[in-house]
């Protein structure tokens, strides 16, 4: 499915990003969650894996209040 069109739902969610887009296709993907919010407000959980920190950009918005976590690569091996 298109991540731009994709519709959000009016029930609380969780929504985990692996990574998935960079630039503008992830800040349209973000304010699509905005606007879910700002129409139907709920609860969001949304976690976000990135390896690139060009694609924090969008969670830099005062709209979300969250914390940064930081995986050690050894402790699973």
């Amino acid at each position: 499915m298109n991540a731009i069109e994709s519709p959000i739902p009016k029930e609380p969610l969780v929504i985990f990003f692996y990574s998935p887009f960079k630039g503008t296709v992830m800040e349209h993907a973000v304010n699509n969650v905005l606007t879910s919010y700002t129409t139907t407000p709920k609860k969001i959980g949304l976690i976000f894996y990135r390896p690139y920190s060009k694609t924090k950009k969008p969670f830099n918005l005062p709209e979300f209040q969250g914390r940064e976590l930081k995986l050690r690569t050894n402790s699973f091996y």
